[in-house]
């Protein structure tokens, strides 16, 4: 981890912070949380670069392996009731 960086916030940032750390799967702590959300916002902008996997190359990626998958399977399905004469 890099160097430690203090913030102020008003106290309905706070309790607002505390709230949705509380209700994260992970129950993540403030200073965890409000990480995650600086990280994805550089990286929304442009700052960080994205993940490989979260990518929108990425998603389209796996998006169209499964269109082909099931375009296999179909196929399968298809050839398979031919052979038994359907």
């Amino acid at each position: 981890m890099g160097p430690t960086s203090a913030v102020r916030f008003p106290a309905e940032v706070s309790v607002a912070l505390d709230a949705a750390a509380a209700a994260e799967a992970e129950k993540a702590s403030r200073s965890e949380l409000i990480r995650r959300i600086v990280v994805e916002w550089l990286k929304g902008r442009g700052f960080l670069p994205r993940d490989p996997a979260t990518s929108p190359a990425a998603e389209q990626d796996h998006a169209d392996r499964e269109v082909r998958a099931q375009a296999k399977r179909d196929t399968e399905r298809r050839n398979e009731a031919i052979r038994r004469g359907q």
